[in-house]
């Protein structure tokens, strides 16, 4: 391989010594030959190379299930001799920045190592991803990167893979199914940790008050978006806040105008906004300005803070212009890290069910030094 996994992720080995939960493994077979033909944008190339990266120095507990039930799954490792690893990646949508980066850094990662991606969009439709999957499935891959659009709707999918035998990773969203049964793991950010961080650095800004927030959801139903209003309302509840919520779906011009109903309606009850994209934010910014409201930091001055998850470096602009309170990054860079695991699958080692990508708040205090390392 182009280069070694080990030399990225060697702090990463610590997570080889400490299990939890149960062992599982998963039989599988492997696969026979097929073209791929992907292209990776300029524009990621340029990213500063150490910004690609993502190291797992220690292991992360997840808050959004019980840690005892975290298993170490491991396969059969496929092992081709005489091809390339070949791997098919099914893509909910590409339908802004967030998606472009993760998949660009998926394609770089697989083409520096040698590895062949067949890859396909969904459109934002569940039914056509669960029919791409089986597409893939055909194809004849060695494992299956899924990124679910929705948390139902692949059932038929999943069971035409465990058929197949062909190992499942699922990232930056869950799937209804079972680790170490229908997928190996499922490697994303923690947004029940997310949401409660967010709803925490808006109750700094309006200690002990009652408030309204306006809450710009993602796509409603998808595991993200839920975790994120689980976290968000498990601190907001017991304060008393009143919570409005829109489907922005993760889309920036889409979310617009249903941004704008709202700061219409109950322009006058709004105190807040807590967008689960940072699309969403930037939406929120400028129907703001179209409806004469100011967003900003400077509550006593009539500005109503926003904060995000994302750490797109529009949202960083909008940071340093005094117009977002804070966004929480949302890493979109799964290349390396997905890769890393595969390898230690082929290299027969067991790998947890599920892993939790870290993430930074980005405010005022630490944006101008990140802004050019790790924005997008």
């Amino acid at each position: 391989m182009a280069k070694s996994f080990l030399t990225i992720f060697i702090l990463t080995v610590v997570l080889a010594f400490f299990a939890c939960g149960d062992e599982e493994t998963m039989t599988w077979v492997q696969s026979s030959d097929n073209d791929t033909h992907y292209e990776v944008s300029d524009a990621f190339r340029d990213v500063n190379a150490n910004a690609r990266l993502f190291a797992v120095y220690e292991y992360i507990e997840p808050t959004d299930i019980d840690p005892d039930q975290v298993k170490w799954v491991g396969v059969n490792a496929k092992k081709p001799e005489e091809r390339p690893l070949r791997v098919g990646f099914s893509q909910m949508e590409v339908n802004n920045d967030w998606r472009i980066y993760e998949n660009n850094s998926i394609f770089q990662e697989a083409e520096d190592l040698g590895i062949e991606i067949i890859y396909r969009d969904a459109e934002s439709s569940i039914e056509k991803q669960s029919q791409d999957i089986l597409d893939l499935i055909q194809e004849e891959v060695d494992y299956l990167i899924v990124a679910p659009r929705q948390y139902f709707g692949l059932e038929e999918a999943f069971d035409a893979a465990r058929e197949a035998e062909i190992p499942i990773i699922l990232v930056d969203r869950t799937a209804n199914g079972e680790a170490g049964k229908d997928y190996v793991t499922c490697i994303m950010g923690d947004f029940i940790d997310v949401g409660r961080r967010a709803a925490l650095l808006l109750a700094d800004q309006f200690p002990e008050q009652k408030i309204c927030v306006f809450e710009v959801s993602g796509t409603m139903g998808s595991s993200t978006s839920s975790y994120l209003s689980e976290g968000f309302r498990s601190i907001a509840e017991p304060l008393g806040w009143e919570i409005i919520t829109v489907d922005g779906d993760f889309d920036r011009a889409g979310s617009i105008e249903p941004i704008q109903e709202v700061l219409i309606s109950d322009r006058d009850k709004i105190d807040a906004v807590f967008t689960h994209i940072d699309d969403s934010a930037i939406a929120a910014i400028q129907a703001m300005r179209s409806v004469g409201l100011k967003p900003g930091s400077q509550i006593a001055a009539g500005e109503i803070p926003i904060v995000s998850m994302g750490g797109y470096k529009d949202a960083m602009k909008a940071i340093l212009s005094g117009e977002m309170l804070a966004t929480i990054e949302c890493s979109p860079r799964f290349g390396p890290i997905i890769f890393h695991f595969i390898q230690r699958l082929e290299e027969s080692e067991r790998i947890r069910s599920r892993i939790v990508m870290p993430g930074k708040t980005y405010d005022i205090a630490n944006v101008q030094k990140y802004i050019v390392t790790e924005g997008y």
